[in-house]
């Protein structure tokens, strides 16, 4: 799991998706207990940016058929 922190302008719908995805797998860790120090000391996840991020490629992604919230 990873941000990768890409201009969700020019991100390609899998990938687009796929970031989606792994920010809702992150929040339920977060949610569930579960550690995600190991991300943050690689630079994965950027904790303070999450929200922002998410919010950034559901707009992006409103167009996609797949429901992205």
């Amino acid at each position: 799991m990873r941000m990768w922190m890409v201009d969700p302008k020019i991100m390609c719908t899998n990938h687009l998706l796929g970031e989606h995805s792994e920010i809702h797998l992150f929040v339920w860790n977060i949610d569930a207990g579960h550690s995600v120090k190991g991300y943050i000391d690689k630079g994965l996840l950027e904790i303070h940016n999450l929200y922002h991020r998410h919010e950034e490629l559901a707009q992006e992604g409103e167009g996609i058929s797949i429901i992205l919230n």
